[in-house]
């Protein structure tokens, strides 16, 4: 709108390409990324995690995955779901659903609020 009304070639192709580039990561991140993620046997397994006040281990069909809670940078839950942070962008899921009851749930959460807090509300 602006390179109309100012006549700007300029501006007109710095807004194309803007227009270009957000029309590329949209489908970057909605298509393509997904649809690796869907192909990818090792992400669409199965997943078993067992804890203890050390460790938490993630048991693969190809393998296991034994992290000390140093590890973890932060943890943030909501409604359905803890999210076990290793940095801003790289987090294991922990669904709340998968744990055999309430109990189990909550020496869940004592064992990881003796080494990080969880937060809840908006991820930072």
């Amino acid at each position: 709108m602006i390179a109309a009304a100012t006549n700007s070639r300029l501006l007109a192709v710095i807004a194309a390409a803007v227009v270009i580039l957000a029309l590329l990561n949209y489908v970057t991140q909605c298509i393509v990324h997904p649809r690796r993620i869907v192909k990818d046997r090792k992400l669409n397994g199965e997943f078993e995690y067992s804890f203890n006040s050390d460790n938490l281990k993630l048991t693969m069909a190809d393998g296991t995955s034994n992290v000390n809670w140093s590890y973890f940078a932060k943890v943030w839950e909501n409604q359905h779901y803890y999210f076990l942070f290793h940095n801003k962008r790289q987090y294991w899921i922990v669904p709340k659903e998968s744990f055999r009851n309430s109990e189990q749930e909550q020496l869940f959460r004592q064992i990881v609020q003796s080494h990080l807090s969880i937060t809840t509300g908006v991820i930072r």
